[in-house]
């Protein structure tokens, strides 16, 4: 999939031209901005696609559908694209009881994700097994990834450092 970061502008086309059928047309720019909107919104939900292969289908939601989500964490800045849930433990199986630690990571995707600097958001929930300051210094450290890695695809691997950082260092 080719992924566009700035919008091309159609070939030869007049911006405000009209398409011929009395009901004026979409300008080349106008008509670029909208594919860069579709082609974003598909980057997200390919992301969201590898993370259910990945993760599975019950320990994956997409929470808020592009272009339909309220706001996110503590209210800081505009509202995200999308927020996506993704239910971490560690791999014991079906016997979820063996699972000592475990937490849930929502992970806000910024409007034009992943081509905006805008880093994406965090949030730990529903920690199980790990003390306060553990919990503070893992999302500190998920924090500072998602900052270093803005305007690239980066829910895979957040996921990955929380669980490596939360699920496998030693307590």
């Amino acid at each position: 999939m080719r992924l566009l970061c700035e919008p091309e502008a159609a070939s030869g086309a007049d911006p405000g031209a009209h398409d011929g059928s009395g009901r004026g047309g979409v300008g080349g720019d106008e008509e670029a901005r909208l594919q860069l909107l579709l082609q974003e919104e598909e980057v997200l939900l390919l992301d969201v696609e590898v993370l259910r292969a990945t993760y599975g289908d019950n320990d994956v939601a997409l929470r808020c559908h592009p272009g339909t989500c309220g706001g996110f964490g503590s209210g800081e800045g505009a509202s995200p694209a999308a927020v996506v849930h993704v239910q971490l433990r560690p791999h014991t199986g079906e016997d979820a009881s063996c699972a000592f630690v475990s937490c849930s990571l929502a992970l806000a995707a910024p409007h034009g994700y992943p081509c905006v600097d805008t880093p994406v958001g965090v949030a730990l929930m529903g920690t199980k097994g790990m003390g306060d300051a553990r919990e503070a210094e893992l999302r500190t450290r998920l924090e500072d990834e998602a900052r270093h890695m803005a305007g690239e695809m980066v829910l895979g691997h957040l996921c990955e450092v929380c669980v490596y950082e939360c699920l496998h260092a030693d307590v």
